[in-house]
């Protein structure tokens, strides 16, 4: 049974052989598998978008 989290979760994870970051979000059905790379333009992409929103003191 999986844990639901209001919020997205970020885990590591090996998928045949590869090692990927594993996102997983309750509006997404599946988990998105990034590579180290995806991820990182990711978080980058997150952060900017979310201080647009909401700039940092």
């Amino acid at each position: 049974m999986s844990h639901y989290s209001p919020v997205p979760v970020v885990s590591l994870d090996r998928f045949e052989g590869k090692d990927y970051v594993a996102l997983e979000a309750p509006q997404l059905l599946d988990a998105v598998l990034l590579t180290p790379e995806q991820a990182r333009v990711l978080a980058a992409a997150l952060v900017a978008h979310a201080d647009a929103l909401d700039p940092p003191a």
